[in-house]
């Protein structure tokens, strides 16, 4: 709810900049409690926000059902919906790029 209140692109009529500023900034401190949370907490709720505003609607939609704590638990369900789509139970491994091998490099023999 305070996230809301604060990405609100509204200012109330008659607020000055002033008064607009320290609304901002205690919706900030009452979503954010950064007093409660580490710099890291506080990153991974911004970066989980901005995740969730890239993914398609249906998507998100589905993810924010299972209310993710964490930007990485949002990614996961992401590829679990994204899995259930295409039929498949496992997420597909990477790719695998042959290894370089370099010179083989052999002793020479002794004199």
């Amino acid at each position: 709810m305070y996230r809301r209140q604060f990405r609100s692109t509204t200012v109330p009529p008659g607020e000055n900049p002033a008064e607009t500023y320290h609304r901002l900034k205690g919706l900030y401190r009452r979503w954010i409690r950064p007093e409660e949370h580490t710099k890291e907490e506080v990153g991974d709720a911004i970066i989980l926000e901005q995740f969730l505003r890239v993914l398609p609607g249906d998507i998100r939609t589905w993810v924010m059902e299972h209310e993710p704590k964490e930007g990485l638990a949002a990614a996961k369900l992401t590829q679990q919906y994204i899995n259930a789509r295409k039929g498949a139970r496992q997420p597909t491994p990477p790719p695998r790029f042959p290894r370089r091998e370099g010179p083989t490099v052999t002793a020479a023999a002794g004199p």
